[in-house]
């Protein structure tokens, strides 16, 4: 090959780099992908109010409160005549944004002196019911003098109750 053809070869070579490289630069791109995820859930199940809702007889109800926190309720009931009853009504609201699920209700009734003649029932909630975000619950509370004769009690008789609900975040 002679100095002319080398000269050729060696410039084609050359724009066909200068070809190829600026080919490479035009369709060659940087793809960038950026993101950021946060949760921004709340947890927050809790007791909105407790009302006495039915009195029967000469029951009285002397005190019903929502503890400060919101997960405890308390009530103290005078009754004073057999067959008398009250029935506090608990509303429990979902305030997050996770719906719930009531997983386990554990009702623990205790007394003092040697009857029992109070006795506790509840209604409205009941294991795996659902409460949506933003939802409420409605949870019946009856406390009531079962005994047939006020003679058949203790002066000092009292019961206590004792109610957890466990809810669970719903799948």
């Amino acid at each position: 090959m002679n100095k002319k053809g080398k000269k050729i070869l060696i410039a084609g070579l050359f724009i066909f780099m200068l070809i190829l490289f600026t080919a490479y630069g035009v369709f060659n791109a940087n793809l960038n992908i950026d993101g950021t995820a946060s949760i921004s859930s709340k947890w927050d199940i809790h007791i909105r109010s407790i009302i006495a809702d039915n009195i029967i007889g000469n029951a009285k109800s002397l005190s019903a409160s929502v503890g400060d926190s919101g997960l405890s309720a308390t009530f103290e009931a005078n009754l004073i005549s057999p067959k008398d009853s009250i029935t506090y009504k608990v509303i429990i609201i979902n305030d997050g944004t996770i719906d719930a699920k009531l997983s386990d209700i554990n009702f623990y009734q205790s007394q003092s002196g040697d009857n029992a003649a109070i006795k506790y029932s509840y209604s409205g909630v009941d294991i795996n019911d659902k409460l949506a975000s933003g939802n409420t619950a409605e949870l019946q509370i009856t406390v009531t003098f079962t005994g047939d004769s006020a003679e058949e009690v203790d002066d000092d008789f009292e019961n206590q109750l004792k109610l957890i609900l466990s809810y669970v975040q719903d799948k």
